[in-house]
């Protein structure tokens, strides 16, 4: 495992190796990675320092770094098939990663065309606590938002068809019992779901926002 180097002696270079294996196991990737960089450094053509290295950086979630660090292993000894592995893994998450910024990235620009701005959700809450739908409508979900206020609509003109009813000099008030419990309690599920509704999706939106990490522009 160790080669041959005036810095390290093969003893002290299995001792650091252990040391950092041990770091990685017990998630201490941090202290895992200065000990690899020690290594690389005494010992830079060593497949294995390098390999401890990749390690260390893929679990700092340093994915570019470790993909380099693997692919520099590979070169040193193309038979390692550890590190052969090791290099289409993280090249791998590295393009699954990419693929979960361009859907992101996406998302956000798909809402940014229909008009969306920053939808808060104290924001999304005060304008469905106004009457269902509004948050809906502020957050973009316009078709949800539609269906939400017509829905209230319905249900709340039941619901005062019924009290008006009731006001009525007729003896027998079923029918409008009825449009009163119905209407109200309708109304008061679709107001409820609408409020949590939109605050959810305000929240999501800005889920979304935290997550998408916009490319670096080059300096200079």
């Amino acid at each position: 495992m160790a080669e041959e180097h005036p810095e390290l002696s093969d003893e002290e270079f299995q001792e650091l190796y252990d040391q950092a294996r041990l770091a990685l196991h017990v998630k201490r990737a941090e202290e895992a990675l200065e000990i690899a960089q020690r290594l690389v450094a005494a010992r830079p053509a060593s497949t294995t320092a390098h390999e401890l290295l990749g390690d260390a950086k893929a679990a700092l979630g340093q994915l570019e770094e470790a993909e380099a660090e693997y692919r520099l292993a590979a070169e040193l000894e193309p038979a390692n098939a550890d590190a052969q592995r090791k290099l289409g893994e993280v090249v791998l998450q590295r393009k699954s990663a990419e693929f979960q910024q361009r859907m992101l990235q996406m998302q956000l620009e798909d809402r940014t065309l229909r008009g969306i701005g920053h939808p808060q959700a104290e924001g999304a809450a005060m304008r469905s606590g106004l009457f269902p739908g509004l948050g809906q409508l502020y957050n973009g979900e316009y078709e949800k938002g539609a269906a939400l206020t017509a829905g209230a609509m319905v249900t709340l003109g039941l619901a005062v068809n019924g009290v008006f009813g009731l006001l009525s000099p007729e003896t027998s008030h079923g029918r409008e019992i009825f449009c009163l419990v119905f209407g109200g309690i309708g109304y008061l599920i679709i107001y409820t779901y609408s409020i949590w509704d939109a605050v959810r999706g305000a929240r999501e939106h800005q889920r979304l926002r935290e997550l998408y990490r916009p490319p670096e522009k080059p300096t200079g």
